[in-house]
């Protein structure tokens, strides 16, 4: 456990809350809650043990967030309204995530089978055929929407839809203690991650503006930084923003050349470097994925040109 803000309580994923990892935050009040399960599952375990954890809510269905609903067999499992379809039917999670989109109708049935497997192989930079996925994803006991506020006894918390990273990712307010969880607006030094087929570049950075106007004290993130002051929170977040527009001028610089997309996703200028788009799937996955926002973006400023399945720099003196 990191850090109080009374009943609320953070509890740390592995390697500082690193992807596939991220904080959770139990709330230790009348009603017991967990949000967000993907902090070391050790902790969990503790805390499922100690206490009678009645809800666990999921900010979004991406794995990391997700990845421990198993640890709580008893407690109703609530996803927001925009992605509870992801647990009604698992096929949604490869279709939102861009499984659909890059490797079509045969990527979803793969995954689908690996995630089923007691020991399938792994891939070597993502969780993509992690067994978790499946149990993580197996029951949903109700859904929660933009503006909804829940009372846990002495905590408020006020859902709020920070769509961009997800169509349905949440932040969520907790207006008495002044703290606010950010999830994956999170200033990571790697960057805003936009990269599934149901992620959108401009609602993202929408969104984390949006939040420098709460009226709060602290904020949470769901990853790596944890809890920073207003102060500092509305000042790094121009840096972390600042990254969609270095990955831009590499992009241009890249385009000097006509590239395909398929060449552009090789040379991984998001994840990394070419290495890690070429051995992993659902690396190559991400990295395509983010260059569509980027591209999108950067045609219709004009600065790139799309011809023949190529695109290319547009050079204006």
């Amino acid at each position: 456990m990191l850090q109080e803000f009374g009943p609320i309580k953070l509890l740390e994923g592995q390697r500082n809350s690193h992807f596939p990892a991220c904080r959770s935050l139990f709330i230790d009040d009348a009603e017991k809650v967990i949000i967000d399960p993907g902090a070391d599952a050790e902790t969990l375990r503790y805390v499922n043990n100690t206490n009678t954890i009645s809800r666990v809510f999921n900010t979004h269905y991406h794995f990391d967030h997700i990845r421990g609903n198993g640890l709580f067999p008893q407690a109703h499992i609530l996803m927001n309204e925009i992605e509870a379809d992801c647990f009604q039917d698992r096929r949604n999670i490869p279709r939102r995530v861009g499984v659909q989109e890059v490797y079509g109708e045969k990527g979803i049935e793969e995954w689908l089978f690996y995630i089923q497997q007691k020991d399938p192989p792994q891939t070597p930079f993502s969780p993509s055929r992690n067994p978790l996925w499946f149990s993580a994803s197996s029951r949903l006991g109700g859904t929660y929407k933009d503006g909804e506020v829940f009372t846990f006894g002495k905590v408020e918390m006020e859902v709020i839809n920070s769509p961009g990273h997800s169509e349905g990712h949440c932040c969520l307010l907790f207006p008495k203690q002044r703290v606010v969880y950010t999830t994956d607006i999170d200033l990571t030094a790697w960057g805003p991650y936009y990269g599934g087929s149901d992620s959108d570049i401009d609602l993202f950075i929408t969104s984390a503006h949006a939040l420098c106007f709460l009226d709060v004290d602290y904020y949470i993130t769901g990853h790596e930084v944890g809890v920073i002051a207003k102060s500092e929170f509305q000042r790094r977040v121009d840096e972390y923003l600042a990254i969609i527009d270095q990955r831009d001028v590499k992009i241009l610089r890249a385009l000097q050349e006509p590239l395909t997309i398929d060449d552009l996703t090789r040379l991984g200028i998001t994840y990394g470097g070419s290495h890690y788009v070429a051995n992993d799937p659902w690396v190559f996955m991400w990295e395509k994925m983010s260059l569509v926002q980027n591209l999108g973006r950067l045609l219709k400023r004009g600065a790139i040109g799309f011809l023949d399945g190529h695109f290319f720099a547009v050079n204006v003196d």
